[in-house]
């Protein structure tokens, strides 16, 4: 997957639209997911370039996981308090009622990065443990998956 593919995802799921993440931020999940180096010697061809600049599944995967720490995610409790079945539910339900509230929410529940390059890393820890955030975020994608192909 290229850095463009990797954009059109993110934005055709909307979550720069819903405010969850920038484009300058989905950029910086890409490049630090990728898991490799360029090797030396012969190997520096166009196409060890080429392998380079794409994510392959394993960095795709830490993508995910690296999105899941970057945007609003609702706790546990607050997911069972809303009466939600998810966070997905929790979080399109929220922005479709209240926008005002959803923008708090925002505000609220993103880790707080001061650093563009992500160098606050251990300041700006997510309120849940990684695989919670990461299982509250791959709810919210297959929500905004379904509601995007029932809309059709």
């Amino acid at each position: 997957m290229s850095v463009g593919e990797w954009l059109t995802f993110v934005e055709h799921l909307g979550l720069v639209e819903m405010g969850q993440l920038s484009t300058l931020n989905a950029k910086l999940i890409f490049v630090w997911s990728r898991i490799r180096t360029l090797p030396a010697g012969k190997e520096k061809s166009k196409r060890a370039e080429s392998k380079m600049r794409h994510l392959f599944p394993s960095d795709f995967f830490e993508a995910l996981v690296r999105m899941s720490t970057m945007v609003a995610l609702p706790t546990d409790e607050e997911i069972e308090e809303a009466g939600a079945a998810d966070a997905g539910e929790f979080l399109l339900t929220m922005r479709r009622r209240s926008p005002a509230e959803y923008t708090l929410f925002l505000r609220t529940h993103r880790p707080k990065h001061t650093r563009p390059d992500g160098a606050d890393w251990d300041e700006a820890k997510p309120m849940q443990p990684v695989e919670v955030c990461l299982g509250h975020l791959l709810k919210l994608l297959v929500r905004l998956i379904e509601f995007s192909t029932s809309a059709a």
